[in-house]
């Protein structure tokens, strides 16, 4: 009877022995699966999420260089229609002057004024001096070779110094100073090219500017903003 109740006892205790064994090694077994599981399934998200970041940066990004492409070209086409225009006044204005004055060849001191027009400041003053060196030829007369030259000058300088620089940094949203420095910049650079590409050179450099997101460079982009686009803003 004791022999019985001791090998019961003892089996039982063996039973229990084993399955506190296999119950921990499944437990384990089963818990480094689930970690496992888990693990991956949290890389997995990871990784999802990265991937719709990465892929809502590459699209803000393509909107930006579209956005930029777009100000670009509406910008310079803004320009050549704008400096078309005041171009061709001038011509027209430049015209009628030496026509009043009889000036020889004055069809084409007004055509190579609309084409120096296209030279910021500088243009318009190589406009007045190669008519004024026709009249002096033409009459041999100081005074109403000064004349002429002043009534040119004055012109140039109304629409070349005063109504130009204000409509176009106006339109481009650019200060009149930083089209200045632009021409003095690339003139220096490129000689004549540089001179009739320093406004839409500086209109790209602007836009490129306005459109980043470093502060140095926004800083920049003010500088460069006419006072009435910063009013407007």
């Amino acid at each position: 009877m004791f022999f019985f109740i001791f090998v019961n006892s003892s089996h039982k205790h063996i039973i229990n022995a084993i399955k506190k064994r296999y119950l921990k090694a499944q437990t384990e077994s089963s818990l480094k699966r689930v970690k496992k599981s888990l693990i991956a399934e949290n890389e997995e998200i990871e990784k999802a999420k990265y991937e719709q970041r990465l892929e809502v940066i590459k699209i803000e990004r393509e909107k930006t260089i579209q956005k930029t492409f777009k100000d670009i070209t509406e910008q310079i086409q803004r320009y050549i229609a704008t400096k078309f225009l005041l171009s061709l006044l001038t011509g027209i204005i430049v015209g009628i002057i030496l026509w009043i004055f009889d000036v020889d060849f004055l069809i084409v001191w007004a055509v190579l004024t609309f084409f120096l027009n296209f030279i910021p400041n500088i243009g318009s003053i190589i406009a007045v001096i190669l008519p004024t060196i026709m009249a002096l030829i033409q009459y041999e007369s100081i005074g109403y070779t000064v004349l002429i030259a002043g009534t040119l000058g004055f012109s140039q300088n109304i629409i070349g110094n005063i109504l130009e620089p204000k409509i176009l940094g106006d339109r481009l949203g650019l200060n009149p100073l930083a089209i200045l420095l632009s021409l003095l910049i690339w003139g220096y650079v490129w000689g004549i090219a540089g001179m009739f590409l320093s406004v839409p050179l500086i209109v790209v450099l602007k836009i490129i500017i306005s459109n980043s997101k470093s502060s140095n460079l926004q800083f920049l982009n003010d500088l460069m903003e006419s006072s009435n686009t910063k009013g407007k803003a």
